[in-house]
């Protein structure tokens, strides 16, 4: 099958990172849900809420990944950050300040570093607000989920064979 991996794992990959319990924190997994709902064949999605290593398991060998998470760059609330990574140039030192102990930047310099990145990867971080204690989203990032969603379907469109419902999208020639 074309969208699959010699293991027979899909080749594109949705990461949702967060944690529901830290307010804002929990962007990353509701867009992963929302795209859940879609019925989007031929793509794994991964929620990852505690242990961010295991994200360079889900890395190896996929084509394409996105990767959902809330940030802190000063920006407004609910501001969507799309960093397209480009290969064995990436610098991930450009990245937004990621919200756990171990941060996203960090850990894809050591993906890089292992040559475990996708030929694509695509960040998109949701600008937080609040991240103590809680289970309530700001309405700025909640906001922006149906946004993020948006974004990654469309890619996905482009990039893939996917199913939405009833209406088979096939992938545009080239």
């Amino acid at each position: 099958m074309a969208n699959r991996s010699a293991e027979g794992k899909p080749k594109t990959l949705v990461v949702g990172l967060g944690n529901d319990f830290r307010n804002d924190d929990g962007v990353g997994l509701a867009v992963l849900r929302m795209l859940g709902s879609r019925n989007i064949s031929g793509v794994q999605l991964v929620e990852l809420r505690d242990d961010l290593t295991q994200l360079l398991d889900h890395l190896q060998d996929v084509a394409t990944a996105y990767i959902v998470d809330a940030v802190q760059s000063g920006s407004t609330p609910g501001t969507i950050h799309r960093i397209e990574a480009k290969g064995e140039y990436f610098s991930p030192a450009g990245l937004p300040r990621s919200t756990h102990g171990l941060s996203l930047r960090n850990l894809l310099e050591l993906a890089r570093l292992q040559g475990g990145l996708p030929k694509k990867l695509v960040i998109y971080g949701v600008e937080g607000e609040r991240f103590d204690y809680g289970n309530t989203m700001t309405p700025a990032v909640n906001d922006a989920i149906p946004g993020v969603v948006e974004s990654i379907c469309a890619e996905l469109e482009r990039d893939l064979t996917w199913r939405s419902g009833d209406s088979t999208r096939k992938r545009s020639p080239a």
